[in-house]
């Protein structure tokens, strides 16, 4: 898979190369036709920029936290939309208020726990679960929280950040 990857890159970046040495042509030879040039540019402004975000992006992948995936577990759950709904109500509450949340977690083995988070933001899974992308104080690291599995969410009194 890295070897595929390689290849790409290289690809992208001699296409980016040879696409910048042909509008440089153009616009240096007599001839030059600018709109040519200008889309050439284009072309390898593009390219340029899917390269760059390309590495981006490997680069940020392989690191990512194992717990993201027992997270999004992508099995369909029944929950109780009353309680996702208060939870959000109070995610979203926190967010804007800049402040900390005091929650009961349990987690995908049934483990409850008490944890102080600090929302980052709420995303939705490609199984319709709400996820709580947040700092947690416990672990001193940024976890992702289903907010389906969150008993109870409750703003602790002065701590904001």
């Amino acid at each position: 898979m890295k070897t595929i990857r390689a290849i790409v890159f290289a690809v992208n970046l001699v296409t980016a190369v040879g696409m910048m040495a042909l509008a440089v042509s153009m616009v240096l030879s007599s001839e030059a036709d600018l709109w040519g040039a200008v889309v050439v540019v284009m072309v390898v402004v593009c390219s340029a920029c899917m390269i760059v975000c390309g590495s981006a992006y490997k680069k940020s992948w392989p690191g990512r936290n194992r717990k993201l995936t027992a997270a999004r577990n992508e099995e369909a759950v029944e929950v109780d939309p009353v309680l996702v709904m208060k939870n959000l109500r109070a995610v979203g509450n926190a967010m804007k208020l800049r402040c900390e949340l005091d929650i009961s977690y349990t987690n995908a083995s049934g483990e409850s726990s008490q944890r102080i988070v600090k929302p980052i933001k709420v995303l939705k899974s490609s199984a319709g679960a709400y996820l709580l992308y947040a700092y947690c104080t416990k672990v001193d690291e940024r976890r992702y929280f289903r907010v389906d599995r969150i008993a109870k969410a409750v703003p602790p009194v002065g701590n904001t950040f």
